[in-house]
């Protein structure tokens, strides 16, 4: 669990185009984030009731726990909200271009290319390429499927 929020911080930085992918993998790291949560609270305040047989000591430590728990609970709730309010999930612009407007807007310097009958514009996503800037700058005004 401790390594899941640096490994998603990664992979976010890496997989910049599959956010439905990183957003899945948000969701299940809170719900076992919150399960571990549960889990360990009741096993600390069921330690608590069977040492209340010791005094009354143990009974509000473990009733002082409970509170800090719920607190902790709900600060990391408040803190998951804000930063999955800030999260703004990627939607492909769909350009619908003749032939002849394509190659137009390429000689203006576009950067266009065709993938799958779509008309993407690679201009901000050539630096991220895995296979370097110059891999798919050559392929610009042309089918990439």
């Amino acid at each position: 669990m401790a390594l899941g929020g640096p490994f998603l911080s990664a992979m976010n930085r890496r997989l910049k185009w599959k956010t439905r992918f990183l957003f899945f993998a948000r969701r299940i790291h809170r719900w076992l984030g919150y399960a571990t949560l549960a889990l360990a609270q009741g096993v600390i305040i069921n330690g608590g009731f069977d040492a209340t047989k010791f005094g009354r000591l143990p009974a509000m430590l473990c009733i002082i726990q409970t509170v800090f728990g719920i607190a902790f609970f709900v600060g990391f709730e408040i803190r998951h909200r804000r930063s999955v309010a800030k999260d703004v999930p990627y939607e492909a612009q769909v350009i619908t271009v003749s032939g002849e407007e394509f190659d137009e807007r390429i000689r203006n310097g576009e950067q266009l290319v065709l993938l799958e009958d779509l008309v993407l514009d690679i201009s901000e996503f050539k630096a991220d390429h895995p296979g370097g800037q110059f891999a798919i700058e050559h392929m610009v005004g042309r089918d990439i499927s």
